[in-house]
């Protein structure tokens, strides 16, 4: 029984050392705040400049609308260019057939 009395007590104290040592000391805790201090602030920097991000994507894509814009507006432009060119053909092709189509006049001489 002695024999047993004294594994357990031997057992207890080492249990003891062992939650003993598991401890975290003050300066342990102090280094451990420091380093969440330090990636909470370099997370509020990621995230300010992730929104920087963003804002630069949101102007660049407003850009890229006023672009799109302009280049329809172009192209209708362009398109009412190109009816307008045909109808101006058109004309003068029927002004060239009226012309040759119209019997000789004579010029400088009265009737």
């Amino acid at each position: 029984m002695h024999r047993g009395l004294k594994r357990i007590i031997v057992a207890g104290v080492a249990c003891g050392f062992l939650g003993l040592g598991g401890c975290a000391s003050i300066e342990d805790v102090e280094r451990a705040q420091a380093t969440a201090d330090r990636a909470v602030a370099t997370a509020d920097r990621a995230m300010s400049t992730a929104n920087q991000a963003q804002q630069t994507a949101l102007n660049a894509q407003s850009s890229a609308d006023r672009a799109m814009q302009t280049a329809s507006a172009a192209q209708t432009a362009a398109n009412n260019a190109v009816a307008s060119n045909s109808q101006t053909r058109s004309d003068i092709t029927a002004l060239n057939q009226r012309y040759e189509s119209a019997p000789p006049t004579r010029i400088g001489q009265r009737d």
